[in-house]
Parts: structure tokens; C-alpha cells; sequence
């Protein structure tokens, strides 16, 4: 008999598409949630999640999800919410992980990357369900992580598993999508025949080495692989404004930590001097954007890879704001390591800046556009992207409200996804009063005084 959900919990009321995810995930257990960025497939999971335990069907949750996400939308979803449930979280050291799995709670959130380092104490936890958010990011079939995920999943005690992504086919390969169905249950047909019957290989000349890329007219098999598995467009009504920002904290590595504090005493020192104060806190807001001026060293741990995630996931086209320069040029020069890349700043030409933002909403040319918010202020339509993604928070308001307003224009046909990645509790008490139209720079003195 097929479950309805007749009631829902928290303020917020759900969309019909949202209801039809929920029941969907209830009465298939062990599925993929394909809906789009942007349509609310957290919360409905977390719906479906909710009528579970309250009908005494499922009593401990596994949730893997980036690091970025653990507290600013899961913990914070289900704090808000669903406060009747327990949920506790980790992702520091493997002891911290551990003492978390021994509290006694509903939901147990934890990065990705438990899975394999985490692998016998969650296998000893007997979790009944497991939730996988950008599950994607499991997309390569023989890593270890990848196996123990598998492991973890078709454990007895696992009757539930839900894998949320948008993009299945991440990269356009199609062995991505055999490789989520075989986290949770058998293929109808071995890896090797898939990649036959939907790839070609060939061989590089004067070489034994091959490579394959996707056939045409597949479409049919990579659907049938996926299944069971949602995918439900929005209500047009959904798509009102842009959703609201999404914060993702992304820690600094230890040396540019040690550095971080070193220049926050020296502020600290120097706080009756407003020139020294201010070469200092700039230091500060670029060591965040992971580049130090002084030992010219860049640290992309992080930052660029929570934006490899975003960009992985997404299909439409991205925006990556960054507020200084060698940071901006350092972020696109990775980035085109793997993506169509490209960049705008004070020193490209007018002539340059207009072919760009041509190409860019008015061809396939591009996935990313790595931008100085000043140089995209006003004036310019780039509805080709939804997402747009700072790197650092921009400095000031006005700014602010016209760089993420690029998107946000007549002819938008995608709900628009504000990411503010934050590296400490300075980037994220400026984005509070950026998203709050105040002016930050009269709290920096005292969250120096404060000190994090």
C-alpha cells in the first residue's frame, strides 16, 4: 500500500512537487532524488525523513554531505525545522567523529569522507538509514570511498537509502550513473557492458593507452540504470526571486591558519593606526581568499574545492566573484585546469570584458565566469548562470546587491542560488550585514577585539 504524508512539519509549508518527493523516497526505500539546484530537495527529504521516525520506522540516520554543508544547511535545516528531532554532527578529528556516534540521537551528520575513514564505527552503529546529499561525488566506482559506501548501504540493517544530486551524469559520463546505481542495488546489467553498449573507446595514436566518451543516444539507457529514481520540475510559482544565501564554511588550512592569527594580533597591536590597520586587514581578507601576499603561497583545500563541487553539480552556468585580484587570477587559472574558464577584472579591456559577457549568456562557450564584483556592479545581463558563488565576501553593500543581481533579471528561467563560502567568523559577520544591507566595516574592530 502506497504511504501519503498527511502532515508536515515546521513553519515552512511544502510545495506540491516537494510532497511528491517526500512520498516518492518513502515508498521506494532505496532511490536517487534527481530534482534541480535550487528545488527544495533537502527539506523534502528531510519531510520524508521526519514521517519516518515519527511512525517508529527508521530510529538512526546517517547523513554524508561536504563539510561545507554540515552546519549551515543540514544542521541548521533540521534545527529549524524539525526541533523535536536529536541531531548531532561532526567533522573534526576521527575521535570527535566517534564520540558524536556515541550520543545518543535521530540523526548523526557527517562529511563524505567518513565513509572510508569512519567505515567500522558506522557499520557498528546499525544505522537504518542512510541519506548521501551530492552523492555524485561518489561517482568513481573503485575508491575506497565509494566501496565503503556501497557497504554501508547494503548492510542488513539499512532499510533505507536516499542519494540526492542534480547531476547523475557528472562530466557527461554515463559510467557515473551505472556507479550510483551500484551503491544501493544490483545493475541490470555488469559495468562492462554498460560501458559498451554506451561508450566508445578509442585509441591514442602511437599508444596503447584508450579513452572513451559517451555515445550518442544514450539518454534511454542511462534513465533506465537510474532507476528508481525522481526528477520533478517546480511549479513555476517556486521560481519567485532568488532562494536564500547559502552559507558553506570552508576551513584554512594550518599554515594559513598560524598566519591568519599572526596578522590578527598584529591588528590587535595596531588598532589606533588606520593605515596599518587597513594594509593589515586587507592581508586578512586575502589570506581567507587562500593567497598569501607575503610568502606567495596559494591554498586551494577548500575554497576551490567546494567550488568544483557546486560547479560539478550544476548544469547551468556559474559565477564566481572573488574581491581581490591575485586570488581572482590564482582561482580561474585552477579552475581551467577542469572546467571552460574564463575571467574579468580593472585590467581587462572594455573591447575584451563586452566579447566575454557575449559569449558567455549568448553561447555554450563557458561554464565559469571568475569576476571581480566591481567589474560586473551594473548594467549587465548574465541569466545564462543561476548560481553565483562568493568567494569572499565583496566590500561593501551596493556592491553586494548589484554583482548577485547579474542573474537576477528579466528572462531567468532557473531559481537563483546565492553560495557564500566563509573561511571564519569575520567573512561570516560580513555577510550577515551585507545580507542585511549594513555596513560591515564599523563591527571589524570588534570582532578583532573579540578575537575568534
Amino acid at each position: 500500500m502506497e504511504i501519503k504524508i498527511d502532515s508536515f512539519s515546521g513553519s515552512k509549508k511544502p510545495f506540491s512537487h516537494q510532497v511528491q518527493t517526500a512520498e516518492f523516497l518513502i515508498n521506494q526505500k532505496k532511490c536517487l532524488c534527481l530534482n534541480g539546484i535550487g528545488s527544495g530537495k533537502t527539506l523534502s527529504t528531510y519531510w520524508a525523513l521526519d514521517y519516518l521516525i515519527s511512525h517508529g520506522l527508521a530510529k538512526k540516520v546517517l547523513v554524508l554531505t561536504t563539510l561545507s554543508t554540515i552546519i549551515d544547511t543540514h544542521y541548521q535545516t533540521l534545527a529549524d525545522q524539525f526541533p523535536h528531532l536529536f541531531v548531532t554532527y561532526s567533522f573534526g578529528k576521527k575521535e570527535d567523529k566517534v564520540k558524536a556516534l556515541r550520543k545518543s540521537a535521530n540523526v548523526y551528520i557527517l562529511n563524505h569522507d567518513s565513509a572510508r575513514t569512519m567505515f567500522t564505527e558506522i557499520m557498528e552503529a546499525n544505522f537504518d538509514v542512510v541519506i548521501v546529499d551530492e552523492v555524485s561525488l561518489f561517482k568513481n566506482r573503485t575508491s575506497l570511498r565509494t566501496k565503503c559506501l556501497r557497504k554501508i548501504v547494503r548492510s542488513k540493517n539499512c532499510n533505507y537509502f536516499w542519494g540526492l544530486t542534480g547531476t547523475p551524469c557528472a562530466n557527461n559520463n554515463p559510467i557515473n550513473a551505472w556507479t550510483l546505481k551500484d551503491i544501493f542495488s544490483d545493475p541490470d546489467i555488469n559495468f562492462m557492458k554498460f560501458r559498451y553498449q554506451t561508450m566508445i573507446a578509442i585509441q591514442k595514436r602511437n599508444s596503447w593507452i584508450k579513452f572513451y566518451k559517451p555515445k550518442p543516444n544514450i539518454q534511454n539507457d542511462i534513465i533506465n540504470i537510474l532507476q528508481p529514481s525522481i526528477r520533478i520540475e517546480p511549479p513555476a510559482e517556486f521560481f519567485i526571486e532568488e532562494l536564500p544565501p547559502e552559507l558553506r564554511y570552508c576551513p584554512l588550512s594550518e599554515e594559513f591558519r598560524a598566519e591568519y592569527n599572526d596578522v590578527l594580533k598584529s591588528m590587535q597591536a595596531t588598532k589606533n593606526n588606520p593605515d596599518a590597520l587597513s594594509a593589515q586587514f586587507i592581508k586578512l581578507r586575502m589570506l581567507q581568499c587562500g593567497y598569501s601576499k607575503d610568502k606567495e603561497l596559494v591554498n586551494f583545500t577548500s575554497k576551490i574545492e567546494e567550488c568544483k563541487n557546486i560547479i560539478d553539480d550544476s548544469e547551468n552556468k556559474i559565477i564566481i566573484f572573488c574581491p581581490y585580484i591575485e586570488p581572482l587570477k590564482q582561482t580561474q587559472k585552477e579552475l581551467s585546469k577542469q572546467y571552460d574558464t574564463t575571467c574579468i577584472y580593472g585590467d581587462t579591456s572594455a573591447e575584451e570584458r563586452a566579447k566575454i559577457f557575449a559569449e558567455f549568456q549568448n553561447s555554450d562557450k563557458y561554464k565559469v565566469l571568475v569576476a571581480h564584483p566591481n567589474c560586473m556592479a551594473h548594467g549587465i545581463t548574465l541569466t545564462r548562470a543561476n548560481i553565483v558563488i562568493y568567494f569572499s565576501p565583496p566590500n561593501g553593500t551596493e556592491i553586494y546587491i548589484q554583482s548577485k543581481g547579474r542573474v537576477k533579471r528579466y528572462g531567468q528561467k532557473f531559481p537563483i542560488k546565492i553560495v557564500q563560502l566563509y573561511s571564519s567568523l569575520i567573512e561570516k559577520k560580513m555577510y550577515y550585514k551585507l545580507d542585511n544591507n549594513e555596513d560591515f566595516q564599523n563591527d571589524i574592530l570588534e570582532l578583532i577585539q573579540n578575537k575568534e
